[in-house]
C-alpha cells in the first residue's frame, strides 16, 4: 500500500470534520448544508472542496460555522449548474449579487459593537455569478476561485447562523422555475386511481 500524502491526510481531516457537523441534505434543492460544532478557537469550520463535493451528491454546498465571535459561512455553487448534458439540465443560480446585497444589509446592525468584529473589511462577498463555480462569503476580498479551503479569507458574520441558512435557501428556492402544470385533471376524474 502507498504511503498516505499530505493531501489525502487534509481529505481525510475535511471529511471528518463534515462528518461531525449536522447536516440538512436539502435534496430537491441540490443543496448540502452542514453546520459545524460551535468553534471555541479561531479557525474557521472551513472542510475543503474536494470534501463536500465528492459525494457529487450536490450541486451547491453552504457551510455555516458558529464561533463565539461570531459565524462564519461559504456558500459554493458546483460546476454542474452551468454544464447542459444529455442526462440533466443544469439547476438554476441564485443571484449571488442580490444575496450578499441583502446579507450586507442584515450585518449592519446598529445593536452591535463594531468592535465585536476583529477584521477590518469584513463583508458579505461573492465571485463573478458567471463563473464555473463561484462562492458567496463573508471576510475579506481576493478569495481565488475554486480555493480548496477559505480559512484565510473567512470572518466572523454577526448575523445568526439561522438567519444565513434562511436567506440562501429562500434564495435557491427562489431561483427554481417550476413548470406551468398544462395538464389538469377533468372535473369527473379521480388523480388517484390506478
Amino acid at each position: 500500500m502507498p504511503p498516505d500524502r499530505p493531501d489525502t491526510d487534509a481529505l481525510r481531516a475535511d471529511r471528518a470534520d463534515l462528518a461531525a457537523a449536522l447536516h440538512d441534505d436539502l435534496v430537491y434543492l441540490d443543496l448540502g448544508v452542514w453546520t459545524g460544532a460551535t468553534a471555541r478557537s479561531s479557525s474557521p469550520f472551513d472542510p475543503g472542496r474536494h470534501a463536500f463535493f465528492g459525494s457529487g451528491r450536490h450541486d451547491r454546498a453552504l457551510l455555516i460555522g458558529p464561533g463565539t465571535t461570531g459565524t462564519t459561512a461559504r456558500f459554493v455553487l458546483g460546476t454542474r449548474s452551468t454544464v447542459d448534458t444529455v442526462a440533466s439540465t443544469p439547476s438554476p443560480r441564485p443571484d449571488l449579487i442580490a444575496l450578499a446585497r441583502t446579507l450586507n444589509t442584515l450585518e449592519v446592525d446598529p445593536d452591535v459593537d463594531p468592535e465585536m468584529n476583529p477584521v477590518d473589511g469584513a463583508a458579505w462577498r461573492h465571485h463573478d455569478p458567471a463563473g464555473a463555480s463561484p462562492e458567496l462569503w463573508f471576510g475579506l476580498e481576493g478569495l481565488p476561485l475554486s480555493v480548496e479551503h477559505a480559512g484565510p479569507w473567512l470572518a466572523p458574520s454577526h448575523i445568526d447562523p439561522n438567519d444565513i441558512k434562511r436567506v440562501i435557501i429562500d434564495a435557491v428556492r427562489d431561483a427554481w422555475v417550476v413548470p406551468h402544470d398544462d395538464e389538469e385533471a377533468d372535473e369527473d376524474e379521480d388523480i388517484f386511481a390506478v
